[in-house]
Order: C-alpha cells, then sequence, then structure tokens
C-alpha cells in the first residue's frame, strides 16, 4: 500500500514529517515505494526511511539496493517523485530541499528488474 493511501491525511503526513525533522535533525524523512504496484521489487521493504542529509544519491542508492537484496545483475531503476533522475554525486539535503512534497517527505520510486543471467 503506498504511503498516502494509508495515511491520507496531509496534515497527519506533515506533521510526522515534522517530527521526524525535530528528533532527528542531521536526517531526512524519505519514503520509498515501487514505481509500479505490481511485483517488480524483491519483496517488501520498510518504506520510511531516515537518511543522512550528507549522503549522496549514490550512497543512498547503495544503501538501498543492500535493502532489497538486489543481486550483482540486477538494475535499480530510482526516481524522485516517478519523474525526476538527480546527478549521483548530489547531496541528499540538496534533492530534498528542491524536490520534497508538501507534506515534508521526500518520495524515492524504483523498480528493478534482472538484466543478466
Amino acid at each position: 500500500m503506498a504511503f498516502k493511501e494509508e495515511l491520507p491525511q496531509f496534515e497527519a503526513r506533515r506533521l510526522e514529517a515534522n517530527h521526524l525533522l525535530e528528533t532527528h535533525p542531521t536526517k531526512l524523512p524519505v519514503i520509498v515505494e515501487p514505481i509500479l504496484s505490481k511485483k517488480n521489487s524483491y519483496g517488501a521493504i520498510q518504506n520510511r526511511f531516515l537518511v543522512p542529509q550528507s549522503y549522496t544519491f549514490h550512497e543512498f542508492i547503495f544503501h538501498l539496493r543492500r535493502r532489497l537484496e538486489l543481486d550483482r545483475t540486477d538494475a535499480l531503476y530510482v526516481l524522485i517523485s516517478k519523474k525526476h533522475l538527480p546527478v549521483l554525486d548530489r547531496n541528499m539535503i540538496s534533492i530534498y530541499e528542491e524536490f520534497q512534497d508538501p507534506d515534508g517527505f521526500l518520495y524515492v520510486n524504483y523498480s528493478s528488474e534482472a538484466i543478466l543471467g
């Protein structure tokens, strides 16, 4: 279930994001969901993350691959808000500042696919 469906009240999501930012001032509230609702991922993962502000997008993807337990031969496609592909060496704080949702969360969408073997 998508996070916005799980918690449909905008104000409740905004309050949760603000609470996370206040209690974890060096981290960013990020929601990670598959691009498609069909099973194109490698199992269900926790969709709420607190990501260090200092991480680059590349570091974030590295940790996401580990959480998804992807093989080295599996491709991982990651978009911000289903339409933006940031540069890999960009800091997560700058991505958050540019693309955060009005509710205070950064929404990251992914798709994975076996490309070899």
